[in-house]
């Protein structure tokens, strides 16, 4: 297979970005301790956890100064999840 450099360097952007996202899910939510042992609830709680990930990287908390990170924002959102109903339902 010839060499394509673009091709390469999308292929290893494309897998840094999984791990990524996999590693947001551990740190934020703790997921690799998880152990649901059913197999359809895993999948459900893996689904809910990739929504909730998702929310919480585009909510807006401009009341805050400067960056928040995703466990900070998760806790946030937890204490009050009545302020943030609104938000995650107009999306």
């Amino acid at each position: 297979m010839p060499l394509d450099v673009k091709e390469i360097a999308r292929v290893i952007c494309g897998h840094w970005l999984v791990e990524l996202a996999h590693w947001h899910l551990d740190v934020t939510f703790g997921e690799d301790a998880n152990r649901t042992l059913d197999r359809m609830a895993a999948f459900n709680l893996n689904i809910l956890r990739k929504l909730v990930l998702n929310f919480l990287k585009i909510m807006d908390l401009s009341e805050f100064k400067g960056p928040v990170s995703l466990k900070t924002r998760r806790f946030i959102t937890g204490c009050n999840p009545i302020k943030y109903l609104q938000q995650l339902l107009t999306l």
